[in-house]
């Protein structure tokens, strides 16, 4: 899901990183549903859950995620003190070379697994 060479990247860090303005959609509850991340535009939002936003990067490319919605999950995993999951990185690295036709680069690595790795 994430790709770090993709330039909504470097904007979704920079709305995460002002998160404490967003207005929150609450239930009944006062649970949070959702957010309202701000647009490029001045005054505007969209609505932001994990799994959806109104902007229309999302509704042009259904299959990748927006700039909003990796802001959230940035957001997200801050307050829980945890990185991102590297399979994240992994399926975002990924769709982004099957996005630009490059997914050969991908089964012509050796994988790489856990077992390689030594902790002293």
């Amino acid at each position: 899901m994430i790709d770090s060479a993709d330039p909504r990247f470097a904007r979704a860090i920079a709305l995460a990183d002002s998160s404490a303005s967003w207005p929150k959609l609450r239930d009944r509850d006062g649970r949070c549903k959702a957010v309202c991340v701000p647009s490029s535009k001045p005054g505007r939002y969209y609505v932001v859950t994990r799994t959806s936003c109104e902007c229309p990067d999302q509704q042009r490319h259904p299959g990748l995620v927006c700039k909003h919605r990796l802001a959230l999950e940035i957001v997200l995993a801050r307050r829980q003190s945890q990185p991102l999951p590297a399979s994240a990185l992994l399926e975002g690295l990924q769709q982004m070379l099957e996005h630009r036709g490059l997914e050969r680069i991908l089964s012509t690595r050796p994988p790489v697994y856990a077992a390689n790795f030594r902790e002293d």
